[in-house]
């Protein structure tokens, strides 16, 4: 997730809102947020507006009834002593069975821990030494090494290796090791001899495999908004703001071109949101999708035949939680309750299985998920848990009993 500009959804929110965005977060990630948590998190008010309308960051946390993070040590009633910092990662070891990252550390404290740390050892891994454990991979590559790495990649897949081939790849060092290094990654690709996208495609190029990405996207999902993500996610176009630079030079923005071309971009951060005329917000691509074939297949209006983001207390007695179902729909005298669990992409069968995934946030949202259902089945509801791969026309025509397929 991208970072946002604050008047991306130009929407006003009241203090109760912000106060119930803020449970819902508790609700759905079981920790308080911290102030950077809502300036990237989709589909939450942004730090900007909470603090505009509260004065203070902390003084909403505080008027949902919880203690900001950090405050106590702003108190002076916690000592972030060595002690202190050294056992909070024999804690996290413990607990994942791993070292941690310093980025580990901090989502596991719940706040920006690297002051403390710095401050106190010199350094991240200075840290780590105290307790005898292997350092951060990151410090311990030299340059012959990612010399050996990227050569090996050329030679062992004939070609020059992106960014994203060394994302998350155990075979070779992370990318941000050669960002590190040399300050990006197209730094790296020059130093090692090698042109990067940016120097080897002219505009003529780049706008014609923008609009292969926009064909191609149509042709699979009906859809000609494209995000940020599906730019940043194309293996043959260059980076989001490296294509925004080629379009500046020319004197045309991205948006302007796709328009001509009779498609549009999202530009809020890397996430997919679209407001609808009538004001629907749509969160992502699955959300858009889905909702495109209420609108254009089922005909469906929103506020009249569907509604977003029902709040489960509403029909679930005795609850009194913040959990919320993402659409409620009344077809056909049935109402039919949808979840869209867009954020477990490709963890389907984790889910149906009950596994655990390691990625702390997506467990969470799983676990919830599964509350949710849970309160759905109990109380005999019709309802479906969608998964991206399942928001395609055949698949929807079965959950909703039609017969006829009509292009969305």
């Amino acid at each position: 997730m991208g970072k946002r500009k604050d008047n991306e959804i130009r929407k006003k929110y009241t203090k109760e809102e912000i106060i119930n965005d803020i449970k819902r977060f508790v609700s759905e990630f079981g920790r308080v947020p911290t102030s950077k948590d809502f300036e990237k998190l989709e589909g939450y008010p942004s730090r900007k507006t909470i603090t505009n309308i509260f004065g203070n960051f902390n003084d909403a946390i505080r008027a949902c009834g919880f203690i900001p993070v950090g405050i106590n040590f702003r108190d002076n009633k916690i000592k972030y002593n060595k002690e202190y910092l050294l056992n909070k990662i024999s804690e996290y070891i413990d607990v994942y069975g791993k070292v941690p990252t310093l980025k580990n550390m901090s989502d596991f404290l719940g706040y920006e821990c690297k002051i403390y740390y710095t401050k106190t050892f010199g350094s991240w891994n200075n840290a780590l030494k105290e307790l005898g454990l292997p350092l951060n991979s990151v410090s311990q590559y030299n340059d012959e090494y990612l010399k050996e790495a990227f050569r090996r990649f050329v030679s062992e897949h004939g070609r020059v290796p992106t960014w994203r081939d060394f994302n998350k790849n155990k075979d070779y060092p992370s990318f941000w090791c050669y960002q590190n290094r040399f300050g990006s990654w197209n730094n790296a690709l020059r130093y090692y001899g090698y042109p990067t996208l940016e120097d080897v495609y002219n505009f003529e190029v780049i706008s014609k495999n923008l609009l292969l990405l926009c064909n191609e996207i149509y042709s699979k999902e009906k859809r000609d908004i494209i995000s940020i993500s599906d730019i940043e996610s194309c293996e043959y176009l260059p980076r989001y703001c490296c294509l925004k630079r080629h379009f500046d030079k020319n004197n045309i923005s991205i948006k302007e071109f796709l328009n001509k071309n009779g498609f549009d971009i999202n530009e809020c951060g890397i996430g997919m949101k679209h407001i609808f005329d009538d004001g629907e917000l749509t969160q992502s691509k699955y959300e858009y999708n889905f909702s495109l074939y209420l609108r254009n297949v089922l005909n469906l209006k929103y506020n009249i035949d569907y509604f977003r983001n029902v709040k489960y207390k509403d029909f679930i007695l005795n609850y009194n939680g913040y959990f919320n179902c993402d659409y409620l729909i009344n077809y056909k005298n049935r109402k039919i309750y949808i979840e869209i669990a867009g954020m477990l992409n490709g963890y389907k069968m984790h889910y149906y299985e009950n596994k655990a995934i390691n990625a702390k946030r997506k467990e969470l949202y799983r676990l919830n998920l599964m509350e949710k259902e849970s309160m759905l089945k109990e109380n005999n509801l019709d309802y479906f848990i969608l998964f991206p791969e399942d928001i395609n026309i055949n698949f929807l025509n079965v959950v909703f009993g039609k017969e006829v397929i009509k292009s969305a």
